[in-house]
């Protein structure tokens, strides 16, 4: 039976899930000029409301250690000055690349005359998951909204190339301890289970 408190988290997952589905269309079509816009903007508003992120902060610490964190678990959670820096910063580093979405990278022409062109598309995307931290092998849990997630980009990492598909696939991020190895163990293991040859 669920918690208030679970209510709420899957209230607000559902809710963020929405609104994210709303705007998978209008940011497949957003110009690069517009997507750095953005991520310059979310850059900002994290460094100018620090204040009020750092007092949230300490409101979830008291809950954290009421609720028998442990340190460990603590720490992740802990922001201070330079964690908010860290944040924005990696922001920025995003919005510094090149954004390949919608980059042509082959066309060709059909002999009826049809045009086909190979476009970039984004892969997926890996929501927030409150159980990431006791369950982070999620791939393993076939019901998990993240082993779904893993099998979205498996699929569609298939597809970037059915001719010539990828043999390496490289998971970095701009700042340390971001769930690197746990996103590269969840996409070996929802390899693994449609029988695909992998080494971590």
């Amino acid at each position: 039976m669920l918690t208030k408190a679970d209510q709420s988290i899957e209230g607000l997952m559902a809710d963020i899930g929405r609104k994210a589905r709303a705007a998978e269309a209008p940011l497949a079509l957003a110009s690069p000029e517009r997507k750095h816009a953005a991520l310059s903007g979310m850059a900002q508003a994290i460094i100018r409301d620090r204040n009020f992120i750092l007092a949230a902060n300490g409101m979830d610490m008291e809950a954290g250690e009421i609720a028998g964190l442990t340190p460990a678990q603590l720490d992740r959670l802990k922001l201070d000055e330079n964690r908010i820096r860290n944040m924005a910063d990696g922001i920025l580093a995003i919005a510094a690349l090149k954004d390949p979405v919608g980059e042509i990278i082959a066309e060709w022409d059909r002999p009826n005359g049809l045009h086909i062109e190979r476009v970039r598309t984004p892969l997926g995307v890996i929501g927030f998951d409150p159980d990431a931290e006791e369950e982070p092998l999620a791939a393993l849990n076939q019901q998990a909204l993240r082993s779904e997630a893993f099998r979205t980009i498996r699929t569609n990492l298939s597809y970037t190339d059915v001719d010539n598909p990828p043999k390496v696939v490289a998971i970095t991020s701009s700042v340390p301890i971001e769930g690197k190895s746990t996103a590269a163990c969840n996409l070996a293991i929802t390899m693994a289970q449609a029988g695909l040859r992998v080494m971590e």
